[in-house]
């Protein structure tokens, strides 16, 4: 196995912070989810596929367990407030683009537009 691939594949947990700070703009929201104060649904990325989940753990424990899992380095794409109830409405929305699981296959872009969608719109 080569030793570049495998450690240029790893996500430190500075990094996880540093994506949920831009996401978030809101030190108190951040900091909920960084202690695990309240449940969340989350947009995780791996190359061109999206996993839409939702924890009540917090956030770095999360993205870390799901990298454990995962031989490439994810990205954290998207969180926003909400838990089981609204991670069901959105896999339920697009299961047409499921992959496999809570994978999806999605542009940013196309993620930009299921959030602004939602959280918008939500009937």
């Amino acid at each position: 196995m080569d030793k570049d691939i495998k450690t240029d594949k790893i996500i430190s947990e500075e990094e996880i912070i540093e994506m949920a700070k831009v996401i978030t703009k809101d030190s108190k929201f951040f900091d909920m989810l960084v202690r695990g104060r309240f449940s969340f649904v989350y947009f995780i990325r791996c190359n061109e596929f999206v996993k839409i989940g939702f924890s009540t753990n917090n956030l770095i424990k999360r993205f870390e367990a799901i990298q454990c899992g995962n031989p490439y380095k994810l990205e954290l794409e998207f969180i926003m407030p909400g838990g089981k109830i609204e991670e069901g409405e959105l896999h339920k929305k697009f299961k047409h683009i499921k992959k496999r699981g809570e994978w999806y296959i999605l542009t940013k872009k196309e993620v930009e537009k299921i959030v602004t969608d939602y959280l918008f719109n939500r009937k």
